[in-house]
C-alpha cells in the first residue's frame, strides 16, 4: 500500500509543478492537486502501528511494556510537531532559493527515498496476530467503531480544530497589531511547548494515569485559551500559545497511547491512521471556519473559538474516561 501511494504521490507532486508551469486550466490543476493530497502516504501512523507492535511482541513484562509505550508515543509525537515546526522554514528556504515548484520536487525525491525506504524495511514483515490455533486472525473491521475506541478521533479531531482556530485567530490579531508577517513565528511558540512536553510525559509518574493526563492536559489547553481571549499585546498571546502547546502535546500523546491500548487486534493501523486524518481534518475545517469567524468578528471571537474547541475536547475526555470506567479498570498502572 505504502509503495503505490508512494508511486502515485511522486507521479501527481511532478505532475503538479509541470503543469502550474503550463497553459492547463486550474480546473486540471486541481485535480491533480487532489490526487497529491488524497496519496499521502500515511507513514506516520503506520510507523506507530509497526513500533506498537515490536514493542508489544519484544517485551512480556506489562509494566515495562506500558512505559516503553509511552516513550514510544513521546518519540513520534516529537517527530510530528517538529515537522510542523521545522517543514515551513525549510520550504520558505526552498522556495525563496530555487523557485515556487522547489517544495514539491524535494516532496517527491522524499516520497522516493524514504517512503520506499521505510516500506521495505525488514520492520515491514512482522509477524501477524494469531489465534490460540496459530493460525493468522484479527478482530472483525467492525469492532473499530466501537464507541470507546471512535472516541479517540473525535478527540483528534477537537485537536486539529484548536490548532486550525488558533492560527486563524492569532493571524487577524498579528495584522491589528502591525506584526502579521510574525504569526509564523509567534504560532510556532505553541509547537515549541507541545514537543518539550511530548519528551518529557514518557518519564512522569506511572500513577498518573492516561485517563488523568488527557483531562489535566486537557485544562492546561481550556485555561490557556482563557488567557488568549483576554490577550491584548503580542507577549501576552505568545505566553498562552506556549502554554496551550504544553497542554496539546500532552493531550496527542496520550490519544495515540489510549489508543494503542484500546484497539483490537490486527486493527492498530486502521485506527492509528483513523487518528492521524481526523486531526488533519479538523485543522483544514476549523482552519476555513475560524477563517471566516477572525475575519468578520475579530482575533478575540475567533480565540472564543478556540476555547470552546478546548472546553469540548475536555468534555470529551471526561466522557471517555465514563465509558472505559464502565467497561474495566484502567490496565495501564498496578492497582488501577
Amino acid at each position: 500500500m505504502l509503495l503505490t501511494c508512494a508511486a502515485v504521490n511522486i507521479a501527481g507532486l511532478v505532475g503538479f509543478v509541470l503543469m502550474t508551469y503550463a497553459s492547463v486550466s486550474i480546473v486540471w490543476v486541481g485535480a491533480v492537486g487532489f490526487l497529491v493530497g488524497a496519496s499521502a502516504p500515511q507513514v506516520a501512523p503506520l510507523s506507530r502501528t509497526r513500533l506498537i507492535t515490536l514493542v508489544t511482541a519484544g517485551t512480556p513484562a506489562a509494566h515495562r511494556r506500558d512505559g516503553i509505550l509511552s516513550l514510544v508515543m513521546s518519540y513520534e509525537s516529537v517527530a510530528d510537531e517538529s515537522a510542523f515546526v521545522l517543514g515551513p522554514v525549510v520550504i520558505g528556504l526552498l522556495a525563496t532559493a530555487f523557485g515556487a515548484g522547489a517544495p514539491l520536487l524535494v516532496a517527491a525525491l522524499i516520497a522516493a527515498v524514504f517512503v520506499v525506504a521505510f516500506a521495505l524495511h525488514r520492520t515491514a514483515a512482522l509477524p501477524k496476530p494469531r489465534d490460540t490455533a496459530g493460525k493468522e486472525t484479527a478482530a472483525d473491521a467492525r469492532s473499530v467503531l466501537r464507541l470507546r475506541i471512535m472516541i479517540l478521533p473525535l478527540g483528534m479531531f477537537l485537536v486539529g480544530a484548536f490548532f486550525g482556530s488558533t492560527l486563524t485567530a492569532l493571524t487577524v490579531f498579528m495584522r491589528a497589531h502591525g506584526r502579521e508577517l510574525s504569526t509564523g513565528i509567534v504560532y510556532g511558540g505553541m509547537s515549541v511547548g507541545s514537543v518539550a512536553v511530548a519528551i518529557l510525559i514518557a518519564s512522569v509518574p506511572e500513577r498518573f494515569s492516561l485517563r488523568a493526563r488527557w483531562l489535566v492536559f486537557g485544562a492546561i489547553v481550556l485555561a490557556a485559551s482563557g488567557l488568549l481571549v483576554r490577550a491584548s499585546s503580542v507577549a501576552t498571546v505568545t505566553v498562552a500559545l506556549a502554554c496551550a502547546g504544553c497542554g496539546i502535546g500532552g493531550v496527542i500523546v496520550t490519544l495515540f497511547s489510549i489508543a494503542s491500548r484500546r484497539t483490537p487486534r490486527g486493527r492498530t493501523a486502521t485506527v492509528m491512521t483513523t487518528l492521524a486524518c481526523a486531526l488533519i481534518v479538523g485543522q483544514a475545517l476549523w482552519t476555513a471556519l475560524g477563517g471566516s469567524i477572525s475575519q468578520a468578528h475579530g482575533a478575540r471571537t475567533g480565540f472564543l473559538m478556540s476555547a470552546a474547541t478546548a472546553a469540548a475536547l475536555l468534555l470529551v475526555g471526561l466522557t471517555s474516561c465514563a465509558i472505559d470506567g464502565r467497561r474495566t479498570p484502567d490496565p495501564v498502572r498496578k492497582g488501577g
